[in-house]
């Protein structure tokens, strides 16, 4: 097995307790995955105002008011557990890729969330359209298509594959979002 990434260390999350291991990728339930990691902790999941969230059930993304243990700040000992006993799941969630993407566009194109203004302003001054509108999807496509090289280095972007380092862990369960309601409490239970 391969070494996890600092990406990878900085953003998978253990919650000893009940011995699990979540992968969180942005714009693929990673909401839903850190509520339950929360949850599991016997904590409530924080809903507040945050910097740099829109709304306040994201509050859970600041990594200040989660307050988890992450593989970068586990001790090596947890770590190891975590990535190699067979008493842990761990677990991943995958969504289509163009379902993933026109997700990505609406939160954080459509709907201007500031801090993707400057990726905004460079789609449509591609076009030599107003920055103080909106690109539309088929426009960003194609800047997406041109700028892949760069543009696929942010997390949202980033295809699945890359962000889940299969060969770094050796994830137990690799669900599909939409099964996700289905099938997470009975794999929880289980345990």
């Amino acid at each position: 097995m391969a070494l996890p990434s600092s990406i990878l260390n900085n953003q998978v999350l253990l919650v000893p307790e009940v011995k699990l291991l979540l992968r969180p990728i942005p714009k693929v339930a990673s909401t839903v995955l850190k509520r339950i990691a929360v949850i599991a902790d016997g904590r409530e999941p924080p809903e507040q105002a945050s910097p740099f969230e829109t709304r306040p059930a994201l509050a859970i993304h600041n990594p200040d008011l989660l307050c988890l243990t992450t593989l970068a700040n586990a001790t090596i000992d947890l770590a190891h557990q975590a990535l190699y006993s067979q008493e842990w799941i761990r677990l991943a969630v995958t969504r289509n890729p163009a379902e993933r993407l026109l997700s990505f566009w609406h939160d954080k194109l459509h709907l201007m969330e500031p801090a993707y203004a400057p990726l905004n302003s460079s789609v449509q001054l591609s076009l030599k359209q107003s920055t103080e509108l909106s690109c539309t999807f088929r426009d960003f496509l194609i800047f997406l298509n041109s700028n892949w090289e760069l543009l696929k280095q942010d997390g949202h972007l980033m295809p699945q594959y890359n962000s889940l380092e299969p060969d770094s862990v050796s994830y137990t369960h690799i669900l599909d979002r939409n099964d996700l309601v289905k099938q997470l409490p009975s794999l929880l239970e289980n345990n």
